[in-house]
């Protein structure tokens, strides 16, 4: 794994195209986001995130994975792969398949969620806000 940060606090994450990705991604966003004050619970969220999404870009698009962290008061995470061909929609699971949940997750844990497509692959990004903004904060 290659990791890089920018001046503005932007980490990038090379990965290649191996299970053991989706745990070197979710550890690199929980040291970032703990090291930045976030609450466990907000952590975890936009581990599930990154997880899923780090996922489907190896088992889906079969490709090395790049993944881009920026915090600004919300998380924004966006996954790029080398695929621009891979369809990126929740499906609707029979409760007895096992997989199949994966954007779903993402959307309930996010406040937002996209794809961007390009002639050399796609990016799925999302974004995950600390719980007290995600739910209305009174104000």
């Amino acid at each position: 794994m290659a990791r890089s940060a920018d001046d503005s606090g932007e980490v990038t994450l090379h990965l290649p195209c191996e299970a053991r990705s989706v745990r070197a991604a979710r550890s690199a966003i929980a040291e970032l986001l703990r090291d930045r004050g976030w609450a466990a619970t907000d952590v975890e969220r936009a581990q599930l995130a990154v997880s899923e999404l780090v996922a489907n870009a190896v088992v889906h698009a079969h490709s090395r994975v790049t993944v881009r962290v920026s915090v600004d008061g919300r998380v924004r995470l966006e996954v790029s792969d080398t695929d621009p061909r891979a369809i990126v929609m929740p499906r609707t699971v029979e409760p007895e398949h096992l997989g199949g949940r994966g954007l779903r997750l993402v959307a309930d844990v996010s406040r937002s969620w996209g794809v961007q497509r390009g002639t050399r692959g796609k990016t799925v990004w999302c974004e995950v806000e600390p719980a007290a903004r995600s739910f209305g904060k009174a104000g």
